[in-house]
């Protein structure tokens, strides 16, 4: 995969700062009639920066639906590339940080990554990290562990690829586990904590799995 382009980075700056703009704008209008007197500066900064991200939220839901993000190989060049090194700019300039800087309450992660356009069920837990939200669908009443990592994007390979994660009902992946790509679990499975899901496995129905690559351990009872 080739580095991000002149073209890629002028396009997602150019969207950047329409809104940045658009942010401080509607933070101003917003308050400049409310009496806030020595606040005003402070509220104008918080209430901009939650523009900040719902603008960004909106752009970055309009360049995916014009252009979805797919499964597959990104070959050099192409159209999905492209598409994923745009995507990658909005992660890194944008959601990343709020992903990754511990300011998100636990409760608050789901909406955020269904937001992004992962698919997740009711009552679902989630207090890991999923890299690629598009392509991750996970069913209801999962649990998500502190520090797992939900990883659709194969970026030791060339070239590289991304490839969906798809979790079933009711399953748990322990802390500080790691889900690789086209990795398929079934529902009641259970992931022990520390472990490595490798990209292609396919675990059944009501199976643990533990060890880094992760084996089969045996059935739920």
């Amino acid at each position: 995969m080739h580095s991000i382009s002149p073209f890629q980075i002028l396009f997602f700056m150019a969207v950047y700062i329409a809104v940045i703009i658009a942010a401080l704008g509607a933070a101003i209008y917003g308050i400049g009639g409310l009496p806030l007197g020595p606040f005003y500066s402070i509220a104008v900064l918080l209430s901009g920066l939650v523009f900040f991200f719902v603008f960004l939220l909106l752009a970055y839901r309009l360049v995916l639906a014009i252009r979805p993000l797919k499964s597959g190989v990104l070959e050099a060049g192409s159209a999905q590339e492209t598409t994923y090194l745009i995507y990658s700019l909005f992660i890194l300039m944008g959601f990343g940080s709020l992903m990754r800087s511990g300011m998100i309450p636990i409760p608050a992660l789901p909406p955020l990554y269904k937001a992004l356009g992962a698919k997740i069920g009711r009552n679902t837990c989630i207090a890991g990290m999923i890299a690629v939200p598009p392509l991750v669908k996970i069913g209801e009443d999962c649990h998500i562990g502190h520090g797992a990592v939900l990883s659709p994007h194969a970026a030791d390979e060339v070239p590289p690829s991304i490839q969906p994660i798809t979790i079933g009902d009711h399953v748990t992946i322990g802390i500080y586990s790691v889900i690789l790509q086209d990795v398929e679990i079934g529902n009641h499975a259970v992931i022990n904590s520390n472990s490595t899901v490798s990209e292609g496995t396919r675990i059944g129905d009501n199976e643990i799995w533990g060890g880094s690559p992760a084996i089969f351990i045996k059935k739920r009872a």
